[in-house]
This record gives structure tokens, C-alpha cells and sequence, in this order.
């Protein structure tokens, strides 16, 4: 928008005034009077008989009238009527520019205000009519201060019209004082002053004003508005970078550093590549010229899991969303980062136990099913058992059918003890619970592992001393032992170690968090280990399946680690593993030092005494 001063006004041909120089007036006055003159006195030469006639008085007498009536037509043609002329087109002139003046103080888009020396309003143009929203008639006359000037803003309002009264001097600077309008609404003005001066005096002040409330709102809202963005920016969990066309970084928030581990302040300025691992810094160059040049991106507004890097070159998974934006004609590039390695962690523990639980509940339905099958197989082998005891006892010793019937009972004392072993994984016998001393049931049946598993193992214990007392049943703690102790020897056919250890321990709320059967307080764990081959990763989560079995057909029934997993669990206790292939095992068992309650026991199948 043109500003109205910057517009030369061309004033009209017929107000167009030229002052004659005074020069000229001077020297056409004289030589009008000198050829007056000489008219006259050729007159008197030419009829010398005219001076005869009359005397010395008349003789001046006429000259000067004749003088008079020849001058007075020349003066009036040559000076009278030109000054005529000249003061009616000055006059003109001064009319048209009092036209134009008053039609700049109409159209001007600033309020303009003129006061006399008492602050009364002697002239107010048609934008300050309409800021005020008042007419001309209810403005003119009023004291400016006292009528249209708030309250808070009067005193200052009026020092600097008494300053501008006595100094004479123009207010170069602005200031801003409200104005008060009809309805008692207040508008803010920038003002800016000029005195009037006549004969030295200052005789009133002219005011212009400009109507600065709409852009001081509009600077406070979006003063409002970047704060508003800075404290989102600054305390947006997720990190917020802002990169420019040549990759650098230019903002960033405090998120930001703090994920990629940089000291605040220092990320901005950093090359934006040098937060990728470098197996994603050519593809990402190709893409941001790509987009550069054409305009085109295949990942911005999508969510894309990549990797970070830390400034000390730790890599972490990360979640990207990438936008762009133009300003000025530059490209900038915003990257909202999120660090999902808690996400990736949480998942990760999601499914472990996920597979936990799933095994859980495999194992209660195959406990109830192989209760069922032990239950009903029992009966048939009681029934087999009692008719080849009587056929042994009805049959000669020296009878060949003798040796066949020991075999069949041999056979059925193998059937009977896998029953048995069913019915403790399936909880279908009843068991008596005790306080137990694990020290004291470690050593009770040192000599029965010792004999079992063979001179080629060597068996070692360390057992704390004042161990808590648990509550349980004893015979079944020994079989967890027992059970343990043959899974260790199968797994060392050369040799090696069995190590036996007891310990008191307090589970932590976040050790208890890592496994589903585990709960915090004070424990027993029992730790069985040994030297053998190890365990492969990919078969550890299921050595607690019933059946499975990493050895031959002909060397277990799959059901030891089985039994331990679930007579554990009836204690309220749990199991974990830790192996290595080549690098031995170690089982360790945890059983509560808090009491069992009997009511859940026996529901269990457990009888409390």
C-alpha cells in the first residue's frame, strides 16, 4: 500500500502562482514616472506659449495634474492590475490548498487531532471520528484529556501536551496512550505530536495517531502462540528435530538431546547423518536429494521403526515420523523420534511370558489328563500283579514258566513306578506338609545321589549356614533333588561336577516382574549345577515338558524335570534355568519361607498336618 506522503501532489495550471520579482516593480515604477514626466515637460517645450500664460503657481499646478492624469492609467495598466490579478489567484490558490488539506485529513488513515492551548479539540478528521465513534459535533469543543482519554492515562497524557506547550518542540518519538470510545471501549493509539507556533507562541498542538490495538493483540496472541509451541516443543516426551536442506540440524528440544545423549545446546549444528547408524546414511542422502529435486517422499507421514545413534555410538530402536515444511523459500525437514527400547524390552518380556503362561497352562491340562490315564492304568496293574503272584506261588520253582513270571513282574514293578511318577506330575498323590530343613534333606540323601550317579561325578555342597525353614513335603523336596541330580549325571557321561547349593534370598518387586510363577519376599533357592554339556537355546524353554527328552528312547521317560516343575509349583515355589551349550547347567529352585496355607493345600490334593 502507497503511503500518502510519498505521492506528489501536481497542483492545477490556474493555481499555479509566480511572484514577480521586486526588481522589476521598482524599475517599471520608475520608468513609468520618468515617461510621465517627459511627456510633460515635452508638452511645455512643444507649446513654450502655455508657460507665458500662467505664473509660477499654476505652471506646477498643471504639471502635476497633467502628471497625475497621465500616470495614473499607466500605473493602474502596468503595476495596479497585475497585483490584482496576482492576489486573486493567491487567494485561489490558498483556497484549493485548504481544499486539498482538509480532503488529506479525511482520507489519511491515521487519527488526526488538533487542540488549542486549553487541550480543547478544535479539529478532529473522519478516522478519528470513526475510531471514537462519536460525530463531529459531540467531539469539537471538549477537552480532549478529561473526554476521551481513560483515567490511568490522563497525567501522562497531559505532561507531555504541557511539555510540547512550553519547549516548542516537536515529540519525535512515539508513545502510545489509549483512547476512550463510545461505550467506554478502549482502543490503543500511537501518537505523535507537532505545535503550532505563531509570532514564537505555541497556540495548540496537532495530533496524529495510528489505531495500533488489533496489531498489538495480534502480536500478543502470537506471542502466546510461541510460547505455547516452546513449552509443547520443550517438554514433548518424544524427541522433536528440525533439520535444513543441507541435512543440518538447526532446533531441536530437550528430548532430543537427551536421547542421543547430547549436553544441552550442543545437538543443534550437528550433521543430521551423524545420528544414524552408517548402514542408513546412503539411503537417506538419496532420498533427501531425491526429494529436494522433485518434490516426491515415499516415508514422510508414516511411521517407520529404524535405529538411532548415540553420540557415545550406542545403537537404540527408534520410531520416526518425518514431515516437511517450506519457509522463505528453504526446505526444512521435522522428525518426531520416539526410543521404544523400553517398548522393544516390555514386548520382548510380554512374550517370554506369554510363552510361560502357555506352558502353564499345557502342563495343567496334561497333569489332569495323565492323572486320569495313572489313575485308571494303577487299577489294571494291581489287578495283573495280584493274578501272577498267585500263578508264581501256584508254579514250581524249577518250572520254566517261574523265570517268566518274575519277568512279568519286573515289568510290572517298571509300570507301577511310572505310575507313580504320573501321578506326582499330575498332584494325585497326597502329600504331607512339614516345616523342612533343606540343609537336613540335602544330606539325607547325599549318599543315595552319591551311589546313583557314579564315581565319574563328583558331588560338592555348599550349604548355608542358618537356612530359613520352609514348609512342605519333604519325600517330594527329596525327589525334586533326586530328579535333578540324574538329569545332571545324564548330562556329564565323562565326567564332571555336581554342585549342590543353598542360599537365602530376598526377591526384589522387579525379579519378580521378570518371570510370571515368581512373587517378592524371602525364599530358599536350592541350586543344582553341573559341569555337563549344556543345553541349546532352542530346546530351553521346553525341558519342563512332559515327555521331552533331549536323550535316547531307551534312557528316560521325558517326565523327571516334569515332576520337579510341578511339585515345585504345588509349594508355591518356582523354577528357572540357566545353560550354555558346552558350558554346563544350573537349575535353581525357589521355595517361599512363608507358611502354605492348609485350606489351599488340601484343595491341591496336599493334606496339612
Amino acid at each position: 500500500m502507497t503511503k500518502l506522503g510519498s505521492v506528489p501532489l501536481k497542483p492545477n495550471d490556474s493555481t499555479v502562482v509566480k511572484n514577480p520579482s521586486p526588481w522589476k516593480i521598482v524599475v517599471a515604477m520608475a520608468a513609468t514616472i520618468f515617461l510621465t514626466e517627459f511627456l510633460v515637460m515635452m508638452a511645455f517645450q512643444i507649446f513654450p506659449f502655455i508657460s507665458s500664460w500662467l505664473t509660477p503657481i499654476e505652471h506646477g499646478l498643471l504639471d502635476s495634474t497633467l502628471l497625475v492624469l497621465l500616470l495614473s492609467p499607466l500605473l493602474y495598466l502596468l503595476i495596479v492590475r497585475p497585483i490584482l490579478k496576482l492576489m486573486n489567484k493567491l487567494g485561489s490558490a490558498e483556497a484549493e490548498l485548504r481544499n486539498i488539506k482538509e480532503h488529506v485529513m479525511e482520507v489519511v488513515g491515521v487519527m488526526v487531532v488538533s487542540l488549542d492551548k486549553a487541550g480543547c479539540v478544535m479539529f478532529i478528521n473522519r478516522k478519528g471520528m470513526e475510531i471514537l465513534g462519536r460525530s463531529q459535533e459531540d467531539i469539537i469543543g471538549k477537552n480532549w484529556f478529561d473526554a476521551f482519554i481513560p483515567e490511568p492515562s490522563r497525567t501522562d497524557a497531559r505532561t507531555i501536551f504541557d511539555h510540547l506547550l512550553t519547549s516548542s518542540e516537536e515529540l519525535l518519538e512515539h508513545y502510545e496512550i489509549p483512547v476512550t470510545c463510545w461505550g467506554g471501549a478502549e482502543r490503543l493509539i500511537r501518537w505523535r505530536n507537532k505545535p503550532f507556533i505563531e509570532n514564537g507562541q505555541t497556540t495548540g498542538l496537532l495530533y496524529s495517531g495510528e489505531d495500533i490495538t488489533d496489531h498489538v493483540a495480534a502480536l500478543e496472541a502470537l506471542g502466546q502462540s510461541e510460547t505455547r509451541y516452546r513449552l509443547v516443543h520443550n517438554t514433548a516426551f518424544d524427541a522433536i528435530i528440525v533439520a535444513n536442506g543441507d541435512d543440518m540440524v538447526v532446533d531441536c528440544n530437550p528430548a532430543a538431546e537427551k536421547i542421543f545423549g547430547f549436553a544441552p545446546g550442543t545437538l543443534k549444528g550437528t550433521p543430521l547423518i551423524s545420528l544414524m547408524p552408517s548402514e542408513y546414511r546412503e539411503r537417506h542422502e538419496n532420498a533427501r536429494k531425491r526429494f529436494l529435486s522433485t518434490g516426491v517422499s515415499s516415508v514422510q507421514g508414516k511411521v517407520l521403526e529404524l535405529q538411532g545413534l548415540k553420540k557415545n555410538g550406542q545403537v537404540f530402536p527408534i520410531e520416526l515420523v518425518l514431515s516437511s515444511f517450506s519457509l522463505a523459500g528453504d526446505v526444512y525437514f521435522t522428525g518426531t523420534i520416539r526410543d521404544i527400547t523400553e517398548k522393544r524390552n516390555a514386548e520382548r518380556d510380554k512374550e517370554a511370558l506369554q510363552i510361560r503362561l502357555s506352558q502353564s497352562q499345557k502342563m495343567e491340562a496334561i497333569g489332569r489328563l495323565a492323572s486320569g490315564i495313572a489313575h485308571d492304568f494303577n487299577n489294571i496293574l494291581t489287578v495283573i500283579r495280584g493274578y501272577s503272584e498267585l500263578a508264581s506261588d501256584e508254579t514250581p520253582p524249577e518250572s520254566p514258566v517261574q523265570a517268566r513270571l518274575k519277568e512279568v513282574l519286573h515289568s510290572i514293578a517298571l509300570a507301577t513306578n511310572l505310575t507313580r511318577q504320573l501321578l506326582l506330575f499330575s498332584r494325585g498323590q497326597s502329600a504331607i506338609i512339614t516345616p523342612i530343613d533343606i540343609n537336613k534333606a540335602v544330606m539325607n540323601i547325599l549318599k543315595m545321589i552319591e551311589r546313583i550317579i557314579g564315581e565319574d561325578v563328583t558331588v560338592t555342597t555348599e550349604l548355608e549356614d542358618g537356612l530359613w525353614t520352609v514348609t512342605g513335603d519333604e519325600g517330594s523336596i527329596e525327589q525334586v533333588i533326586m530328579n535333578m541330580a540324574v538329569n545332571a549325571k545324564d548330562a556329564m557321561p565323562d565326567g564332571g561336577t555336581l554342585t549342590i547349593r543353598t542360599q537365602n534370598v530376598t526377591i526384589s518387586g522387579e525379579e519378580a516382574a521378570s518371570s510370571l510363577e515368581a512373587h517378592p519376599g524371602d525364599a530358599v533357592r536350592i541350586t543344582i549345577a553341573d559341569t555337563g554339556m549344556g543345553i541349546d537355546k532352542d530346546v530351553l524353554d521346553r525341558v519342563f515338558e512332559p515327555f521331552f527328552s533331549t536323550k535316547g528312547a531307551d534312557k528316560g521317560t521325558g517326565l523327571g524335570l516334569s515332576v520337579v516343575y510341578n511339585i515345585i509349583k504345588k509349594h508355591n515355589g518356582w523354577v528357572t534355568v540357566k545353560s550354555e551349550s558346552g558350558r554346563g547347567t544350573q537349575f535353581m529352585v525357589y521355595l517361599p519361607v512363608a507358611p502354605l496355607h492348609a485350606k489351599g493345600m488340601e484343595e491341591d490334593g496336599v493334606k496339612a498336618v
